[in-house]
């Protein structure tokens, strides 16, 4: 079961505006249509339960929240959204820490392939999902400000995909475990 992560920034900067867009547009909207259709979904990495002593091992060198979901449904589960199982989350504050903690989480989903047959169990982040659903983030816009915000986030996730190419690629750099906490969301 997944729950729904709610943005506590304020959308009158740019950060806490792309924090709301991501959630409402990228992860709830994305997350509803899945389950309403009956489709695979991923479990949010801030709110989510699962069934104890299913899965036996948990692999280290991948987030825990990218891979959990893959494992329950190879072993013939279902995933769940509860949209109104609400968790109020905090996000970055600057550019720096928004593209670390953006391309932590997708060189995370980029190493779900060393666990989980893609082709049998699609991957739901991945930069081809981006280009496909991403039209979505035009609509969501309420004034010429946000438009302008939404427009700067074309690019900047553009060049985050670009960097976890990059790392993951060329320069072989997998997903850590050791991550470095992003301090503007603490």
């Amino acid at each position: 079961m997944s729950g729904r992560p709610v943005s506590i920034d304020s959308k009158e900067n740019i950060f806490g505006y792309w924090s709301h867009l991501l959630c409402d547009v990228g992860a709830h909207k994305a997350r509803l249509k899945r389950f309403r259709k009956k489709k695979f979904l991923e479990c949010s990495g801030y709110f989510w339960a699962f069934r104890n002593n299913v899965i036996k091992k948990f692999p280290l060198d991948i987030p825990e929240d990218t891979v959990i979901s893959y494992l329950f449904r190879e072993k013939g589960y279902k995933i769940s959204y509860v949209p109104s199982a609400v968790v109020y989350v905090t996000f970055p504050k600057n550019l720096h820490d928004f593209i670390e903690q953006k391309k932590r989480t997708a060189k995370g989903h980029e190493a779900t392939r060393k666990y989980v047959n893609i082709k049998k169990i699609p991957r739901t982040k991945s930069f081809k999902n981006e280009l496909i659903e991403g039209h979505r983030a035009i609509f969501y816009p309420e004034s010429f400000k946000e438009i302008i915000y939404t427009l700067a986030l074309f690019p900047t996730r553009l060049y985050i995909w670009m960097l976890v190419f990059y790392h993951t690629r060329i320069l072989k750099k997998e997903y850590q475990d050791a991550w470095k906490r992003v301090e503007s969301t603490k």
